[in-house]
């Protein structure tokens, strides 16, 4: 095998102390990124069914249904990215009787 690939393999597994500024910063821009994916969409499809007015016309139930499930896709798929950061850490660690 190759050193470098061993230096990668073995850097990949420390286990740096889990700081709970950290926590927190991961919070509030799941937060932030969860209300901008929202308002993102939302503002889209506002555009859409503006330039398109004859063509497209979407009632704002649906706009706020579409947006809603595309915040709620940003959020599981940011959940997911904060695990696979904190697999190794405390936080998900379980205690093995």
């Amino acid at each position: 095998m190759n050193p470098d690939n061993e230096d990668k393999e073995q850097k990949k597994h420390v286990e740096v102390p889990l700081d709970m500024g950290d926590v927190v910063h991961d919070v509030v821009f799941f937060v932030i990124a969860t209300a901008g994916a929202f308002a993102w969409a939302l503002v889209m499809l506002l555009i859409i069914s503006f330039v398109t007015l004859g063509y497209l016309h979407f009632d704002i139930k649906w706009m706020l249904l579409i947006a809603l499930v595309f915040s709620v896709v940003v959020a599981v798929l940011y959940i997911r990215s904060m695990h696979k950061k904190y697999k190794g850490s405390r936080v998900f660690r379980t205690k093995r009787k």
